[in-house]
């Protein structure tokens, strides 16, 4: 992998007297998709919002492309770094009030500063190509099927051409078959716009299908790194304790 652009270096977020994240050193690189795995409450989540500037740290540093973080940070530099960002919320976090086209052409406008109807409308219309959705820029998200709002979702995070892409729970609530479909769209998309990508799931197949590496999490810190080859080979007691957990008692299925 590249050199990394963004990197998470003893970071530490306190909720009240509690912390959420306990010295976490994370690196993403250009070009990589790295998959945060671990049970709930654990602080992935909480490391995918500190990535995405939505969720401020007490201690550490985050190198973010050639600057750096702190909590001192004022928040207008923040958001001028959110803007190289594209995000994917759990459950896709369309705007229920705008057409597909409307959804998409948000960050256009609000990131890249672009007014011009024809311009807005060709992006659109390429992006929508590029996840596999036909002419649907007129209808709104509630006419759309789960995999298609999720895929709606991916192509509004991808529009204004960012650097890096974070996904949370990308195949919550999907059928394995649309869940295998997100999955190589992520892979395809990362190598078509060169973006590092970050993915917070708890889907131990999905994880092993697209990520480069795997980080694992419990009680706010990482313990244990490492490839899919390394995940399936290792005798870490946190990695087989975690995947233990997965298993259902109804046919030894992950759940």
């Amino acid at each position: 992998m590249s050199t990394p652009i963004v990197m998470l270096e003893e970071v530490s977020v306190f909720f009240g007297e509690k912390r959420a994240l306990k010295e976490v050193n994370l690196s993403l690189s250009m070009g990589e998709v790295k998959c945060i795995l671990g049970p709930s409450g654990c602080g992935k989540t909480t490391t995918l919002r500190v990535v995405a500037g939505l969720q401020k740290i007490q201690k550490g540093r985050i190198k973010f492309f050639e600057a750096q973080i702190t909590s001192a940070t004022d928040e207008r530099e923040i958001t001028a770094f959110r803007k190289r960002l594209g995000v994917v919320f759990q459950g896709g976090a369309l705007f229920d009030s705008l057409t597909v086209g409307e959804n998409i052409a948000f960050p256009l406008k609000y990131c890249k500063g672009i007014a011009d109807r024809e311009t807005i409308e060709e992006k659109t219309k390429e992006i929508l190509k590029h996840v596999e959705l036909g002419n649907v820029s007129n209808l709104y998200p509630s006419e759309l099927s789960g995999g298609m709002r999720k895929r709606v979702a991916i192509a509004r995070a991808l529009v204004h051409e960012p650097e890096v892409l974070l996904l949370d729970e990308p195949t919550t609530g999907l059928d394995p078959l649309t869940a295998r479909h997100i999955d190589a769209l992520i892979v395809n998309l990362c190598r078509k716009f060169g973006v590092a990508v970050l993915v917070v799931t708890h889907d131990m197949v999905s994880a092993l299908g697209i990520a480069d590496r795997l980080v694992l999490m419990e009680n706010g810190r990482v313990v244990w790194r490492g490839t899919c080859e390394e995940w399936r080979e290792t005798s870490n007691t946190e990695v087989k304790r975690f995947s233990s957990g997965l298993v259902s008692v109804r046919g030894g299925e992950l759940l």
